[in-house]
């Protein structure tokens, strides 16, 4: 299911979500060995909630995710999701409790 500025995952838990920033994203390291620049997004409503298998999305007790970032390779064959924790936007400095990597 696709709805805008939204995240959902296979069990059907879905993140809201908006739009804040673009910026360089460092720890978005692709099979080619590069990174990338991310869309910063902020959740409307911070949450770590369970995925498959009973495994969270960050994993980090009494911090839930804020934000999240989306790296996409210039190549075009994947991408790399980083979830972050904290008030304030990730900045090229800033580490994510979790990396995901996809092939498109």
């Amino acid at each position: 299911m696709y709805l805008p500025n939204s995240l959902t995952f296979a069990n059907g838990t879905a993140l809201t979500m908006t739009a804040v920033a673009n910026a360089p994203a460092p720890w978005a390291v692709f099979a080619s060995g590069s990174g990338g620049d991310g869309e910063i997004y902020k959740l409307e409503s911070p949450a770590d909630p369970e995925l498959l298998n009973g495994n969270k999305l960050c994993g980090m007790p009494g911090q839930p995710v804020t934000y999240v970032m989306i790296a996409p390779n210039p190549k075009g064959d994947e991408m790399v999701l980083g979830v972050f924790t904290g008030e304030d936007a990730p900045t090229a400095e800033s580490d994510p409790c979790a990396t995901y990597s996809y092939e498109l």
